[in-house]
């Protein structure tokens, strides 16, 4: 039987495709179709569409749709990946300059995590998403502090330009991670900032 949405589908203005895009029911074949128009702003709906399927989940993080980072960093931090934490490590190693051309997009995807108790009408619930940053492994968490955020890291940026609020929230995000282990805790509760190592302190005695 014709489709007459697939079959109109290129005919479509974009106001049309980011209506396609946002519907939570929007059958598979028409995922695969608006991704295959190669609309970026429908695409970035898409991300944020709870009924994204996993095949049209896993051709939107695929080099062939889009070999940068801000796909694959989109996907994680909508939590499409939180039971697949190897994609975590396969973004994490893949794009290392990712950190010094957009910090934010790679601390939203890994490090700043929310907290469902606390903000039930919050943005993820509205959409029917988890926050993916909640489910960064322990193992990678460590290794993404030691290479960009650790004491050594941080002590050298303050004595160059001091420390601000943004130093302050990345080392408290760490230590209040809900998958922070006692190695990170530790590392955090040396950073130099009182409320970070407070929750690390704190961290330290609920795990030990």
């Amino acid at each position: 039987m014709s489709n007459p949405l697939l079959d109109n589908i290129r005919k479509m203005r974009n106001d049309e495709l980011i209506g396609l895009a946002k519907n939570r029911f929007l059958p598979e074949e028409m995922q695969l179709a608006l991704i295959d128009i190669g609309y970026r702003t429908g695409h970035m709906h898409l991300m944020e569409n709870a009924g994204l399927t996993k095949k049209a989940r896993d051709l939107l993080w695929s080099d062939s749709i889009n070999s940068g980072y801000v796909y694959k960093a989109t996907l994680i931090h909508n939590g499409y990946y939180k039971d697949d934490t190897d994609k975590y490590w396969e973004f994490f190693d893949k794009y290392p300059s990712a950190w010094s051309r957009s910090p934010w997009r790679m601390m939203n995807a890994f490090l700043y995590h929310r907290d469902p108790a606390s903000s039930p009408g919050g943005w993820y619930s509205r959409q029917g998403l988890e926050c993916g940053a909640n489910h960064t492994p322990a193992d990678l968490l460590n290794k993404i502090y030691d290479t960009y955020f650790s004491k050594k890291i941080e002590d050298d940026y303050r004595s160059a330009f001091g420390i601000g609020y943004a130093a302050r929230h990345r080392q408290h995000s760490f230590a209040s991670h809900p998958n922070c282990d006692l190695e990170l805790a530790i590392k955090v509760s040396t950073c130099g900032d009182p409320q970070a190592q407070k929750k690390a302190f704190e961290k330290i005695v609920e795990l030990s």
